[in-house]
């Protein structure tokens, strides 16, 4: 039973990530994504809040960034929460769940599992409160230098990350940015430095 519940949860991952991630295409203007969201976006300060064609179980937000010129540069899932132990087992499965989905199309990832040096929370039971007190990482990042198959300018990075809500609750968060992310920033901060 184990095995099918992973291997269904495979397809599902794989069929959600193949490329347009949840259906959204980078570069898209907001009334592209307003035609293809099931709900109105709603404005937030980092972007829009819709519901994209393509949803996976685990999530349960979505957030897009769009610029006027260069459309969605940023895709940003949050994650439903997670029943979990001390250990993170829930958590951590579903992380491995989805880092392999996303293997799967883009091709190999790096991974970070690290405590940091002289954290108290060095038990295997302690893992959450290590993610809660942010002396703990567990991500994933695939971009240009892991090798990675992104599609060109349309993503340029991708990064899943585990976080903790409490020492027994938490949540995946998935996010994907275009090459266009950097010009953005960097403009953004100019204009910001600029009124010193």
């Amino acid at each position: 039973m184990k095995k099918l519940l992973t291997l269904l949860l495979t397809v599902a991952f794989a069929t959600a990530f193949s490329g347009t991630p949840f259906g959204i295409r980078m570069g898209m203007s907001l009334q592209e994504i307003t035609e293809i969201s099931s709900t109105t976006p709603l404005r937030m300060d980092a972007g829009y809040a819709i519901t994209p064609p393509r949803v996976s179980n685990l999530f349960e937000t979505y957030i897009v960034s769009i610029h006027p010129e260069y459309g969605v540069y940023e895709i940003v899932a949050i994650g439903k929460n997670i029943a979990t132990t001390g250990e993170g087992v829930a958590l951590r499965t579903a992380f491995n769940n989805v880092r392999n989905s996303i293997d799967n199309t883009y091709g190999r990832h790096l991974m970070t599992d690290r405590l940091e040096r002289g954290s108290i929370w060095s038990r295997p039971r302690d893992f959450m409160m290590g993610l809660l007190t942010r002396e703990r990482q567990l991500n994933a990042r695939w971009n240009e230098s892991t090798s990675s198959s992104l599609p060109n300018n349309d993503i340029y990075v991708i990064f899943l990350t585990a976080n903790a809500l409490n020492s027994t609750t938490g949540f995946l968060m998935l996010l994907y940015r275009s090459g266009s992310h950097a010009k953005i920033e960097a403009t953004r901060r100019q204009q910001e430095s600029s009124v010193f």
